[in-house]
């Protein structure tokens, strides 16, 4: 294939993502001879690591210059930039520890089972496996939850660009 001819290819396979519904892309996933399938594999893979080349640095320039800005899209949906996030325990056997010291002075605090199943013994270490019962322990009192707060932090990743009713929603459900 010449130069001319791979340039309309990739614009014909731009265009077909650009206009076409998901049903109408899956029926011509169909329709492609098979010995044009490699080629379309191929090209669409090409494609697809271009755009997320471009994807990231405009992402990237939306975060030095619009970060508080809410992206009001066309189609009525808005977005709103925000970093993925995990809670972070630095020091398990410090965070029961305290725990159990606590308890200790104030036995009917709650109940010592539900804290020890928010830890898990692994070989050599101790982890955190459930958030949600030292959110809810942390609730409990003002104490507690300074002593969680000491041991836990928030973990950033990457910032991206995601739908305010998802972001929304990932807030809720931590």
């Amino acid at each position: 294939m010449n130069e001319q001819a791979e340039q309309e290819f990739r614009a014909a396979l731009l265009h077909m993502l650009a206009t076409m519904t998901d049903e109408q892309l899956g029926d011509y996933a169909w329709e492609v001879s098979p010995e044009a399938l490699g080629m379309h594999v191929v090209r669409l893979k090409e494609i697809e690591k271009r755009a997320r080349k471009l994807w990231t640095a405009l992402e990237v320039r939306y975060g030095q210059e619009r970060r508080h800005f809410l992206h009001a899209d066309p189609n009525g949906k808005r977005y709103v930039f925000r970093a993925d996030r995990e809670r972070h325990v630095s020091d398990p056997v410090g965070l029961r520890h305290a725990l159990r010291r606590y308890l200790s002075e104030r036995p009917d605090a709650f109940p010592a089972a539900s804290m020890e199943r928010a830890f898990e013994e692994e070989p050599a270490r101790v982890v955190v496996k459930d958030h949600g019962l030292l959110n809810a322990l942390a609730q409990r009192s003002p104490a507690l939850d300074d002593i969680v707060r000491d041991f836990r932090t928030w973990k950033y990743g990457l910032a991206h660009l995601v739908e305010l009713d998802d972001a929304v929603k990932e807030r809720n459900d931590e």
